[in-house]
């Protein structure tokens, strides 16, 4: 069997569409990409992603932050989110995951993991948008330029969780590089499109939606890409790991652990020691 290529540029619709029989290759240049991005944003072709109302209504929402909001506005707020030696505005909102910190789970786990420098990587279930954003902007800054580079796609169910990540994403000057797909779990995507996934997964959503994502998750992967996930030991993180090992044929484990967190590494090349 031939060995694909590593796949890098943003996603074509067609790689960001789970249904149909052939699979599509990305834009052929930065440049179409950023093109097709102003159109998206302005109205023509995919809908963007929902706007953030930054004055931040104070009332709180009721809503669970795996869910697909209503139609009401996202009631938005900035709080100071301390990432290495830079401090971010970031933007957040009533309702989402983790609303008023980066959390502690999500912070080891851009600690631990592994980022490519180029290639794709997808923030599953992305809330504001920390996880691919901030993995994202710490290459960024390391240097690459044009397709060699690293590109992400930011995920989520839910419009308010969707509308915080693209205000996050423009704030960090990540647009022309980080693209948005509103979906539940991996229903938007096709095969092998991925070579890095981050996931810090909704527990309250219930254990059969996590496990059938995870038996679910080889599908999206390049052949030797790297799924990374994040979970406490209460909420079941030694029984995610037995699941992995199953998927992925004995090629997960534990790569950190810390205050009751578990870091799980599935996936990747045999020579990275899996």
């Amino acid at each position: 069997m031939s060995r694909r290529r590593t796949r890098s540029g943003p996603l074509s619709a067609g790689e960001a569409t789970g249904d149909g029989e052939e699979e599509l290759e990305g834009w052929d240049s930065l440049e179409e990409y950023l093109a097709s991005e102003a159109a998206r944003t302005s109205g023509a072709g995919q809908s963007p992603a929902p706007t953030a109302d930054l004055r931040g209504p104070k009332a709180a929402s009721t809503r669970h932050y795996f869910s697909r909001a209503e139609s009401q506005p996202a009631e938005t707020f900035t709080f100071p989110l301390r990432f290495g030696d830079r401090t971010i505005d970031w933007v957040s909102a009533h309702g989402v995951f983790s609303k008023q910190q980066l959390d502690f789970g999500s912070r080891l786990l851009l600690e631990v993991a592994e980022i490519p420098a180029t290639g794709r990587l997808l923030d599953l279930g992305c809330g504001t948008g920390a996880l691919g954003l901030l993995a994202l902007a710490s290459r960024v800054e390391s240097g690459g330029s044009g397709e060699d580079r690293l590109w992400a796609c930011l995920s989520d169910i839910s419009d308010h969780a969707l509308a915080c990540a693209s205000a996050n994403r423009e704030r960090l000057g990540l647009t022309g590089s980080a693209g948005i797909v509103q979906g539940e779990f991996l229903a938007p995507f096709r095969s092998g499109v991925f070579g890095t996934v981050l996931f810090n997964p909704p527990i309250r959503a219930g254990k059969a939606p996590i496990l059938e994502t995870l038996t679910r998750m080889r599908r999206v992967l390049e052949p030797d890409g790297t799924l990374w996930v994040v979970a406490r030991v209460q909420q079941g993180a030694k029984s995610l790991l037995a699941h992995l090992e199953n998927v992925f044929e004995g090629a997960a484990q534990v790569r950190a652990r810390r205050k009751g967190y578990l870091i799980l590494r599935a996936g990747g090349r045999k020579a990275d020691g899996i």
